[in-house]
C-alpha cells in the first residue's frame, strides 16, 4: 500500500482503495455464502442419517421352502432401499458353505424382483437363503432376510393340495387274494391313466410361465443398465462439483 500511495496521487489512490475494498467485500460475501452452503449441506446429511438410523429400510425376501432336487428355488424380493443400492442373495448348504450367489440392485420403481437358484445335482438336506448387505445399512425389525429350503431327492412327502385330472380310462382295481402266509392281508392296486391332452396342457402352462419369468429377468437387466448409467452421470457431476469448490 505504501508503494501505491507514493506512485499515485491522492484522487487516484482513493479510487484504487475503493476498488480494492469493493473486491474484498465481494470475496468475503462469496466465502460467507460458500460456508453457509457447506453448513446447510452438512446439516441435511446429518439429519438424513439420523432419520434413516431411526426408521431404517424394509427388505423382504421370500423363497420356496421345499423343492425336489433339480427344481429351481424361486425367490421374490421387495424393498424400499434407495435405488441403485446393491446386495447379494446367498444360497448356502447345510454345512454353511456357499453354493451360489446372485446380486440384486434396487430399481427406481421399487418393483418386485425375482431370482432363481438351480438345485441340479445337490444332495438332499436343509439349505438356507440369506442376504448380504453393505455394512451399516439399517433395516426395520419386520424385514425378512430369507428362509430355509428343504431339498429332497424324491417325491415331496407332505402334499398340500390334491389335483384331480380327467381320466381317459376308468380306474382299474385289482384285489390280490390272501396268501397262506398272511391270511388276513389283502393288497389293492389302483392304476390311473392320465390323458395325453392334459399332460400337454400342463406342460404348455409351465412353458408360458417360464417365458414370463425370462421376460421379467430381461426387463430387470435393462433397468439395471439404466441405473448404472445414472450412477455414472451422478459420479461425474459430483466430481465436477468438488473440483469447482476445491473439495477433496
Amino acid at each position: 500500500m505504501m508503494f501505491i500511495r507514493d506512485k499515485f496521487r491522492i484522487g487516484k489512490s482513493y479510487e484504487l482503495r475503493t476498488m480494492f475494498l469493493i473486491i474484498n467485500q465481494n470475496i468475503y460475501r462469496s466465502l460467507s455464502q460458500l460456508r453457509s452452503m457447506q453448513r446447510s449441506i452438512l446439516f441435511l446429511l446429518c439429519l438424513f442419517s439420523l432419520v434413516v438410523s431411526v426408521s431404517g429400510y424394509g427388505l423382504y425376501v421370500d423363497c420356496t421352502d421345499q423343492v425336489i432336487a433339480g427344481t429351481p428355488v424361486k425367490c421374490t424380493i421387495d424393498s424400499d432401499l434407495p435405488p441403485g443400492i446393491p446386495f447379494y442373495l446367498e444360497f448356502n448348504s447345510p454345512s454353511a458353505q456357499q453354493v451360489s450367489s446372485q446380486q440384486v440392485t434396487v430399481m427406481e420403481s421399487k418393483a418386485t424382483q425375482y431370482k432363481m437358484f438351480d438345485t441340479s445335482g445337490l444332495p438332499g438336506g436343509d439349505y438356507a437363503i440369506g442376504v448380504r448387505l453393505r455394512d451399516g445399512t439399517p433395516l426395520r425389525s419386520d424385514s425378512r432376510l430369507g428362509n430355509k429350503v428343504s431339498i429332497t431327492n424324491g417325491q415331496i412327502p407332505a402334499a398340500t393340495s390334491v389335483i384331480t385330472l380327467p381320466l381317459r380310462e376308468p380306474v382299474t382295481v385289482t384285489t390280490i387274494p390272501p396268501t397262506t402266509q398272511a391270511p388276513q392281508l389283502q393288497t389293492t392296486i389302483q392304476t390311473v391313466t392320465t390323458s395325453p391332452a392334459v399332460t400337454k396342457s400342463v406342460q404348455a402352462l409351465l412353458d408360458e410361465q417360464n417365458k414370463k419369468i425370462d421376460e421379467q429377468n430381461r426387463l430387470i437387466a435393462e433397468q439395471n443398465k439404466k441405473i448404472d448409467s445414472q450412477n455414472d452421470l451422478l459420479s461425474q457431476f459430483l466430481s465436477r462439483f468438488k473440483s469447482i469448490f476445491g473439495w477433496n
